[in-house]
């Protein structure tokens, strides 16, 4: 007789605080390092390849901080990512229970429509929390393929 038995630590706490500059109530998150530009850009375009089971989500995460800034960008407040491609608030990829499927979502953003950074000007860091939520301990969000394009 055999027995594996797994369990990932995820949970899906509807009041967590993830908008925050650090911390959050989440389990389970990425967060990258902090990217600085050899440019200053004015958007950014995130695309993931998601695998999302029934009672499981991913969310993303931005900030940006203004180029030539001194501001540390670990003391910026997060934003949460609206999705291109998807119709839910926040977007979500098709429930798929094979683990092998994974569906593209993509992320339009744009820090100057949404007042960030403050006084209106391009960016030169950025940095992403990708934030993994579920009801379900054993059956979790995978990402896979983290792609940011950031453009003028």
């Amino acid at each position: 007789t055999s027995l594996v038995t797994v369990q990932n630590i995820i949970d899906d706490v509807t009041s967590g605080n993830e908008l925050s500059a650090t911390g959050g109530n989440q389990l389970a998150r990425y967060i990258t390092k902090k990217i600085e530009l050899a440019e200053e850009a004015d958007k950014i375009d995130v695309f993931l390849n998601i695998n999302r089971p029934r009672a499981a989500n991913v969310d993303l995460y931005w900030r940006v901080v203004e180029g030539g800034s001194n501001v540390d960008i670990a003391t910026v407040d997060w934003t949460l990512s609206p999705g291109t491609n998807s119709t839910s608030s926040p977007p979500s990829a098709p429930i798929n229970d094979n683990p092998a499927v994974f569906e593209e979502i993509q992320y339009s953003i744009d820090p100057l429509a949404s007042g960030d950074p403050p006084t209106g000007g391009s960016f030169g860091t950025m940095q992403f929390k990708i934030v993994l939520r579920s009801t379900n301990s054993s059956t979790v969000p995978q990402v896979k393929d983290f792609r940011a394009i950031a453009s003028t």
